[in-house]
């Protein structure tokens, strides 16, 4: 970061100031934490937990961490903060959630992962970790979406297809989901 220019700019988008290429895409930028861990997941639902000193790379443009199939796009990348894991995935109308335990998901430093949720039409659309006390909370607001009390619901194994998503999430993406991008 030292190298990047200081003071009023004009602007430079990041890709550029990077070198990256047209076919790269920045899906999340965190500020180093260690020992965190964080969940990587791409668009056909298959991730990992991932430590972040494992991640860390001396080149400007990084590390690749998930492997993916051609036609297949990292989705997104969270911090794996509490115990379970909410993923949504589909298409418009029939998104459905699958909520499981954290401890479900393999730790691995580089691969394509595991499938979260089965889709059968569409893709993953985003991935939430949450404690049990907390339940799915919006920070813009700062109000809890849904207790964990009503997910009991969406409960069920890793890689299962899920049920229809909460009217609570449905076509939007609170801030609870603040660690992933917006397709």
């Amino acid at each position: 970061c030292n190298k990047f220019p200081s003071g009023q700019g004009f602007g430079k988008p990041l890709k550029v100031l990077l070198n990256f290429s047209d076919k790269e895409d920045i899906v999340e930028i965190f500020v180093h934490t260690p020992n965190e861990k964080l969940i990587v997941v791409s668009l056909d639902s298959r991730g990992f937990i991932v430590n972040e000193n494992e991640i860390l790379a001396s080149t400007k443009t990084g590390r690749q961490v998930l492997n993916v199939i051609p036609g297949v796009k990292a989705a997104c990348c969270t911090k794996a903060t509490g115990d379970y894991v909410g993923v949504i995935g589909g298409r418009d109308k029939s998104e459905k959630m699958i909520v499981f335990m954290l401890k479900e998901l393999p730790t691995m430093s580089k691969g394509r992962g595991v499938t979260l949720q089965k889709i059968s039409n569409g893709k993953l659309r985003d991935v939430i970790t949450f404690s049990k006390e907390a339940g799915i909370f919006d920070y813009d607001k700062k109000r809890e979406l849904i207790s964990f009390n009503k997910l009991k619901k969406w409960f069920g194994k890793r890689s299962q297809a899920g049920k229809a998503v909460p009217k609570e999430l449905k076509g939007k993406l609170p801030r609870a989901f603040m660690n992933n991008f917006k397709r």
